[in-house]
């Protein structure tokens, strides 16, 4: 993660999601924008936060391994969405892991800064309760997906949710044979599964595989198998 100091481009995210309408200029004058590559992390399970990070281009991707070695897909966050609060408010270590589905870029907002100018203030403090309440939704959503959906379900809901731009008639996504393992272990399946489910959709003229990347047909029926429910 590096820090962006393009022109006025922090002022930019400032404005194009209101931020001047959660914080006072005294946080304000604080805040730093970062790039996150794509696969790269701001977190992963047990780090301790000394900051706060809100998304504002790009997606993330959410998910926790545990002490076996299963990770499991929690959700995707997209703009205007937070790192770090539960964190801030409860001073717990992090649960998961954080990655990059793409490029991103992330407002930084110290908490030695939100304790002296916000921690009091019910317009930031109602913008965070409304953050919480949308995780807990999207994280009940997903463990109902996980738990009572079968794999295709599960992997339309991941390619609809992994979508950049939900306008394309045609999506492409790298889906390489290590990266399909690993979609496998976060859907909670085995390779195996996976593929055969993708050779069936295949079959049905819904996808097809090109040189490493999955490419989508029918994105209709993309959206009817995910049966209305998206990791984010």
């Amino acid at each position: 993660m590096r820090l962006t100091t393009e022109g006025n481009l922090l002022y930019t995210y400032i404005e194009k999601y209101n931020l001047k309408d959660i914080f006072d200029q005294e946080v304000i004058q604080y805040m730093a924008l970062y790039t996150l590559d794509k696969g790269e992390c701001i977190c992963q399970s047990g780090d301790m936060f000394q900051s706060m990070f809100f998304l504002v281009k790009g997606k993330l991707k959410i998910y926790t391994v545990q002490e076996n070695g299963k990770a499991l897909l929690l959700r995707f966050n997209k703009p205007l969405s937070i790192v770090g609060d539960m964190e801030y408010l409860t001073g717990y270590q992090a649960r998961c892991n954080v990655e990059a589905v793409n490029k991103c870029m992330l407002i930084e907002i110290k908490y030695e800064h939100l304790n002296k100018f916000s921690y009091n203030d019910p317009k930031f403090l109602r913008f965070l309760i409304k953050q919480i309440c949308h995780k807990l939704y999207t994280i009940s959503n997903a463990t109902a997906l996980n738990l009572l959906y079968p794999v295709e379900n599960k992997f339309a809901s991941y390619l609809l949710s992994t979508m950049v731009n939900e306008q394309e008639d045609v999506h492409r996504e790298e889906l390489k044979s290590s990266k399909l393992t690993e979609v496998a272990t976060l859907l909670g399946t085995s390779y195996r599964h996976l593929n055969r489910v993708i050779r069936q959709l295949e079959e049905q003229g819904i996808i097809s595989r090109n040189r490493g990347s999955i490419i989508i047909h029918d994105i209709n029926k993309i959206e009817e198998l995910s049966c209305g429910s998206l990791y984010e």
